[in-house]
């Protein structure tokens, strides 16, 4: 296109000294020069214009590719955690780079079997087997065979649930014909069976075997009930759901016992996930609550709220003086530490699972990220070794030492590898949250007694979430209450390595024993008060006798 600016200058006439301009002669080698001057600095400011331009295309195109590998790579992450496996543990390229030949399953060659498990707890019910009346003579001579003091002995397991109706018939007295006294009654009757529940026929055991299979091992109530109904015994919905909203106020005290001692605790581990709860409440538009864990040394505590926000750790933590908290890098566990005396030790699992996000989400960039998960592992190894010398302070300070320079070693490699400026954004991602992470990832070299990850929180939520797969969550608030205590309870029990179900028909026994109240006196519940006797019986299958 031509410039107008340059067409709308007056004809030069190169014969006439003078040329007029708005009424004016003026010399034509002025003009001239006044009209190349005005035209170079008009094409300067054009060309000046279309390279910013130009610039600023190449910029914006470089922003779209990048956006574009963003997205196929997250395109890609995405495919991999619905169809591909689920293991972290790499892939075969990984094992390669090691040589490493894959072990085979089962018992490892070479290595020491524990032998059968003895069941020694278990009722011996003796069954003899004798030889037939025409084979206990000998063939021949039909001589009878003597019999000896001795068999020849084997076991079989067996498991035998009948089902049965305790049928309560309570005695009855008449008054002695000769006995006048007034307050006296006529027809004296035993007093009534003791009941868990007033006005209904479950019995303590059927409630056990509820609640283990409903709350430890996630079962949902239609499956339950099913089950109970092949061996005889037809129990609608509607009576257990009323029956465990009866069963909460009796759960209450025990559930508060096991979170105060938790709270008691210097370490916990902590994490949260989704939780469904199909009531409306106000200010609640939708049924998403979350299931919170906190998990000490020697108990458990679970909830379920509403929020996922900072008021549930806070709510926890608010009469705890001081202590470290194993967690992921949620922001709420963050403002926690700074508003609170509690110190952050940040998970290296959720580290590695970076670098292996990036690798899945980019091939390209495989042998960058096993390098860093190579280095995680060494990490790892390196801290096993040096809590296998705690007993011996030489061989210990020298391995902590050890520890010591390669986490120094790994922080001077992300800072120069953040300092490099052909570095691919997602890795530049990755290492400046190793960066600004890297206070609370090492917490675990000063205190030796805190591991380095938080799969122990990650472990004691994972058995909600298969019920949350099976029965989708709670029905109301008071179901959700009751399902973090029984949770609590479960969960704790299990970290002192105590049967459930003895525990649990113990504690109702005593519930039933108080009009079904819970017990005054909670201590021979609570396993850090029990004695090695007590937990060594609660240990056992229950005795019903």
């Amino acid at each position: 296109m031509e410039d107008k600016s340059v067409l709308n200058t007056p004809q030069l006439e190169p014969a006439s000294p003078f040329i007029e301009i708005n009424g004016e002669k003026v010399p034509s080698c002025q003009c001239l020069l006044g009209v190349n001057r005005w035209a170079y600095v008009q094409c300067k400011t054009k060309r000046n214009f279309y390279k910013a331009k130009h610039q600023e295309s190449l910029q914006r195109e470089a922003d779209l590719k990048e956006q574009l590998e963003a997205a196929n790579a997250e395109i890609r992450l995405l495919k991999q955690k619905l169809f591909g496996k689920r293991s972290e543990q790499g892939n075969n390229s990984e094992k390669q780079t090691k040589q490493i030949k894959p072990k085979p399953k089962g018992q490892q060659k070479g290595s020491k079997g524990h032998g059968r498990n003895k069941q020694t707890d278990l009722e011996v019910i003796d069954e003899f087997i004798d030889l037939p009346k025409e084979k206990q003579a000998c063939p021949s001579c039909h001589l009878p065979f003597c019999e000896l003091n001795t068999t020849d002995d084997s076991s079989i397991l067996e498991i035998r649930v009948k089902a049965h109706v305790r049928k309560i018939k309570r005695k009855k007295y008449k008054r002695n014909k000769n006995c006048q006294c007034p307050q006296t009654p006529i027809i004296i009757t035993a007093p009534p069976a003791l009941r868990l529940l007033n006005k209904m026929t479950l019995g303590i055991s059927i409630w056990v075997d509820i609640l283990i299979r409903k709350y430890e091992e996630q079962c949902p109530l239609n499956r339950i009930l099913g089950s109970i109904k092949k061996h005889g015994i037809v129990i609608s919905k509607g009576t257990v759901t009323g029956g465990l909203k009866r069963l909460l106020p009796i759960f209450e005290p025990i559930a508060k016992a096991f979170e105060k001692h938790c709270q008691q605790d210097t370490h916990w581990h902590a994490d949260e996930t989704r939780w469904e709860v199909f009531e409306k409440i106000p200010g609640k538009n939708t049924y998403r609550w979350y299931l919170w864990v906190f998990r000490g040394r020697e108990a458990v505590t679970y909830r379920i709220e509403p929020t996922r926000g900072y008021k549930v750790p806070e709510d926890f933590f608010k009469d705890v003086k001081g202590g470290i908290l194993s967690c992921d890098r949620y922001v709420v566990y963050k403002m926690l530490a700074n508003n609170s005396a509690i110190i952050l030790a940040l998970c290296w699992a959720h580290v590695r699972r970076d670098f292996l996000d990036v690798m899945k989400a980019h091939p390209t960039l495989e042998d960058w990220a096993m390098e860093w998960v190579q280095d995680i592992r060494d990490l790892y190894q390196l801290n096993k070794q040096r809590l296998k010398f705690e007993q011996n302070i030489q061989a210990y300070q020298n391995q902590d030492k050890i520890l010591k320079e390669k986490l120094e070693l790994m922080q001077s490699k992300f800072k120069l590898q953040l300092d490099t400026d052909t570095l691919h954004f997602s890795c530049k991602k990755v290492l400046t949250s190793l960066k600004n992470h890297w206070k609370g990832l090492v917490i675990f070299q000063a205190h030796p007694e805190i591991p380095m990850d938080n799969n122990k929180g990650e472990q004691s939520i994972r058995p909600s979430t298969i019920g949350r797969k099976n029965y989708y969550g709670s029905g109301s608030v008071w179901s959700a209450v009751l399902t973090g205590m029984l949770f609590t309870i479960f969960a704790t029990l299990s970290l002192w390595k105590l049967n459930s179900r003895s525990w649990l028909y113990a504690y109702l026994k005593a519930c039933e024993n108080n009009t079904g109240k819970s017990p005054d006196i909670l201590t021979q519940f609570l396993p850090w008060e029990m004695t090695a006797e007590q937990l060594n019986k609660l240990s056992k299958p229950p005795d019903y006798g």
